[in-house]
């Protein structure tokens, strides 16, 4: 392997990098939004597991069944409660996690 191999290898590696980083903040993004839905619609039981919390909430609004919202990706999910996300914004305390 040449050292141009290896350089581009590194690059490749950053992007992969840069790339599972991103797809981790979203699904953050997604868990935050969820325990605040939660709360919202009084969850009471799931106010610390917001991906489930969604789950929940779609399985109410659209009569889905449970093997449904467990066979959807994060982002299926994510792209399922685009609408109610629409307005919500990430309490500030939680912000300086997200870089």
């Amino acid at each position: 392997m040449s050292i141009e191999d290896r350089d581009l290898d590194l690059e490749s590696a950053k992007a992969a990098y840069m790339m599972y980083k991103a797809q981790a903040g979203l699904n953050f993004l997604l868990e935050m939004f969820g325990r605040d839905l939660a709360v919202q619609e009084g969850y009471t039981w799931l106010t610390q597991d917001g991906i489930e919390s969604v789950k929940y909430y779609l399985m109410q609004k659209h009569n889905w069944l449970p093997a449904q919202v467990n066979s959807m990706s994060l982002e299926d999910l994510s792209f399922a409660v685009e609408r109610e996300r629409s307005s919500w914004t990430l309490n500030k305390k939680y912000r300086g996690i997200v870089d």
